[in-house]
């Protein structure tokens, strides 16, 4: 993990080039002609910790996973992705930086800040401002546009069972039109401890009300909650923890006169929701909407159900795939519309066998796509 070690703060070279791009006339992307934006979101599984504890300790890593270092390979494959995608916007859990006393570990952000920046998304917040004083991780957490950001801030959980590692949110406003902003949070939420979970659900609704603001303000929140509506018992329903996002969820649009969806689908309905590579799903995005549409006549709505999308590489021949996924290691691509059997027997396809499919991380994309009307 030698790569990148820095004992200076580059953070703010980003919004260096913002200004730059402001003072010198350059104008945001103009939305598509269909009033689309597209989104992307991913926990990039770059964790320092974790990989010391496989390279030193044995410690196995998810089936079916590329090893967890180097991170430059996943790093790359995960911003091919998002080129791919054409994403406008790409928030992301897990690019950790890691403090070292006066040193820092953060050639993965870099290396992701500059592969994004270089696709037309310069518009990023600064992961540099959630490190701690002399030793641990960073949030991870990160907001990549190509529309300008506007107050980006973070803001730490106040309870935490991972002392090490920074854990909390990343918001911002982007500006989709001159009359519309959509407010921005993603977030990291702890995978063990269900009373901390509680606690920082109680924390993210806080956030969200806040966010909310307006009666007309619009709300994307995405991360990685570690909650997931699987195992749901036919008797019991789902796992507690999930019924209290859905009510937290819930009851915050309803304080701020807003009706909220999950990107996946129905909260209700645990086929809704594919499975990542330890049989559930945690990666979410939920939307928040004003009740009513205001005057001027914007709205911005879900355009269908989240895509899971399949990010890694085939360990025989090395080469990149990438793969709509709902469910099992494989989906058929929208565009041929043909079976896992008839894909993987036609090599041209591209798509990895089961057998060899290493995935970029522990994680699947969510990708979703909304529509300004």
């Amino acid at each position: 993990m030698g790569q990148g070690c820095s004992s200076s703060r580059p953070g703010g070279f980003r919004r260096a080039q913002q200004e730059e791009n402001h003072e010198s006339g350059v104008q945001p992307p103009a939305l598509a002609v269909d009033g689309v934006l597209r989104i992307l979101s991913i926990n990039v599984w770059c964790h320092h910790f974790s990989t010391l504890a496989w390279l030193i300790a044995g410690m196995k890593r998810p089936k079916g996973t590329m090893p967890p270092w180097p991170f430059t390979k996943r790093i790359d494959l995960i911003a091919d992705a998002a080129l791919a995608e054409e994403a406008d916007l790409v928030t992301v859990q897990e690019c950790f930086l890691l403090r070292i006393g006066p040193f820092v570990l953060d050639y993965a952000w870099m290396q992701l800040s500059r592969r994004l920046a270089d696709g037309g998304l310069v518009h990023q917040s600064d992961p540099y401002r959630s490190l701690p004083r002399f030793f641990g991780q960073n949030s991870g957490l990160c907001v990549f546009s190509n529309r300008p950001l506007v107050d980006a801030r973070e803001e730490q959980f106040s309870h935490s069972g991972e002392p090490f590692n920074s854990k909390g949110m990343v918001y911002a406003e982007v500006e989709l039109s001159a009359a519309v902003r959509l407010s921005v949070c993603t977030v990291h939420l702890d995978s063990r401890n269900k009373r901390t979970q509680a606690l920082q659900v109680a924390q993210v609704g806080n956030r969200a009300a806040s966010l909310m603001g307006k009666d007309d303000q619009f709300l994307l929140l995405t991360g990685d909650f570690n909650i997931s509506p699987t195992p749901w018992d036919t008797i019991t329903g789902p796992p507690p923890t999930w019924s209290l996002l859905v009510a937290e969820m819930r009851a915050r649009a309803e304080e701020k006169g807003h009706v909220v969806s999950n990107a996946w689908g129905a909260t209700d309905d645990p086929s809704a929701y594919p499975k990542n590579r330890k049989g559930r799903m945690v990666d979410h995005a939920w939307l928040f909407q004003p009740r009513s549409t205001p005057g001027r006549g914007k709205a911005l709505v879900l355009d269908g159900p989240s895509r899971g999308l399949w990010i890694g590489t085939d360990k025989s021949s090395g080469e990149s795939s990438l793969d709509e996924r709902r469910d099992g290691p494989l989906r058929p691509a929208p565009a041929d519309g043909r079976g896992d059997r008839e894909r993987l027997a036609d090599s041209s396809v591209g798509t990895p066998s089961t057998a060899n499919a290493q995935a970029a991380s522990d994680h699947e994309a969510l990708t979703l796509v909304l529509r300004l009307r």
